[in-house]
C-alpha cells in the first residue's frame, strides 16, 4: 500500500505544545494514533523518556490522554457516567477531576444527560474530559476544537495551557492554525 507517512520525526519535551497542522488525508490522525500507541507504526518507534514505547505499551498508554477526532464515548450513558467508566483513578481523586473538568469545561448542566441527547459540542467537550481524566503526563489530541464555539474553545485553550504550565507535553492536530498559533510552541505542517 502507499505510504501514508514517510520520513516523519517529532519530539515532545515535558510542558511543550506541538502543534500538527495538514490538509484532510494529509496523515495527522495516523501520526496522533501511532503517537497515542492505539496503531503501530510500520517501522521506527516511539520513545517515551528514552525508553522505547512499544516495549511498554501498557505503562505508558495510561500516561497517554488521547483525545481522537471521533466520539469516543457510550451513547447510552450520560456524560458523568462516561468519565467514571474511563478513569482509572481512585473513587475519590475521579469525583474530584469530574468535578475540575466539568467546571473547567462548563458541562453542569449536561452532566447528567445521556451521550446520545447532547449536541455536537457538548459531545466535544465530554470526549475532551474524558481524554484528559487520568491526569496525563502526554497529551495528544486529533482536532480537539473541531465543533467547538469560540468560548469554549478558549475554556479548553486555557485548561490545557494551565497543564502545559504544569509540565504536561502536548501534540495536537487542527486544521486551523490560528487555534494553535497564540499558544503552540512549534507548529510542524504535514
Amino acid at each position: 500500500g502507499a505510504k501514508i507517512v514517510a520520513d516523519f520525526s517529532i519530539s515532545v519535551n515535558n510542558g511543550e505544545v506541538v502543534g500538527l497542522v495538514g490538509d484532510n488525508g494529509a496523515g495527522k490522525s495516523t501520526v496522533m494514533r501511532m503517537t497515542a500507541l492505539v496503531e503501530a507504526a510500520d517501522s521506527g518507534h516511539i520513545s517515551i523518556n528514552g525508553i522505547k514505547a512499544e516495549e511498554n505499551i501498557k505503562e505508558f498508554r495510561s500516561k497517554i490522554g488521547y483525545i481522537p477526532q471521533s466520539n469516543a464515548l457510550i451513547d447510552e450513558m450520560t456524560a458523568l457516567d462516561n468519565m467514571k467508566l474511563f478513569s482509572l483513578l481512585k473513587k475519590d481523586e475521579t469525583a474530584e477531576k469530574i468535578s475540575e473538568l466539568t467546571k473547567a469545561f462548563d458541562m453542569e448542566e449536561f452532566l447528567h444527560k445521556k451521550v446520545k441527547h447532547l449536541s455536537g459540542g457538548m459531545v466535544r467537550r465530554v470526549n475532551i474530559a474524558v481524554g484528559l481524566i487520568n491526569n496525563p503526563s502526554m497529551i495528544v489530541a486529533d482536532e480537539p476544537f473541531a465543533g467547538l464555539d469560540k468560548t469554549q474553545r478558549e475554556k479548553v485553550i486555557n485548561y490545557l495551557k494551565e497543564l502545559s504550565r504544569n509540565g504536561v507535553g502536548q501534540l495536537i492536530s487542527s486544521h486551523y492554525v490560528e487555534n494553535l498559533k497564540s499558544w503552540s510552541k512549534s507548529i510542524i505542517a504535514l
